[in-house]
């Protein structure tokens, strides 16, 4: 009877973890911007750089699965193919899209805890925790730096634009 209760348990997460993800992949990009609150760098961020300092996320952020992995036309993250402005903001929608799919699982093994047997509550819960806030930290080390990568190669655009139309 104990199998079936941690069973249940993981099998629920797993469909609620799935249906977070089928949802965030259907919610319009309009969503995803980065400048909005959820998506927006904090001062204590430094750019990222606090997930380098403290976490040490270079050494371990490529070994995790993506979804692409799995999904071939779901937007890969791990490798940037281009540098284009198009494609980099492409990006940028995407790397928010992800860190909003994994808050939604966190906050919906919270909203959902009744569900779940009394005594599987917190695990299920610190399991949430444990594997989505890493995704988090990838998305929020990342679209920094590539914010950065995309309005340096924007204004560059803009010049090159000007000097054709000079010509």
């Amino acid at each position: 009877m104990e199998n079936f209760v941690f069973s249940r348990n993981i099998l629920l997460f797993a469909l609620l973890s799935m249906l977070n993800t089928a949802v965030s992949l259907i919610l319009p990009e309009n969503l995803f911007i980065y400048t909005k609150w959820l998506f927006k760098e904090r001062k204590w961020e430094h750019g990222g750089t606090v997930y380098q300092k403290f976490f040490n996320i270079k050494k371990w952020k490529d070994r995790l699965p993506e979804l692409s992995d799995i999904i071939k036309r779901n937007f890969p993250k791990k490798k940037l193919p281009s540098f284009n402005v198009e494609y980099l903001k492409k990006y940028i929608v995407e790397s928010c899209r992800s860190e909003m799919c994994h808050w939604m699982i966190v906050i919906s093994v919270v909203v959902f805890s009744s569900w779940f047997n009394d005594d599987m509550e917190n695990f299920i819960f610190i399991l949430a925790v444990i594997l989505n806030v890493p995704y988090i930290m990838i998305q929020r080390f990342n679209r920094p730096r590539i914010i950065n990568v995309m309005q340096k190669n924007a204004e560059k655009e803009e010049r090159t634009k000007l000097k054709e139309a000079e010509s």
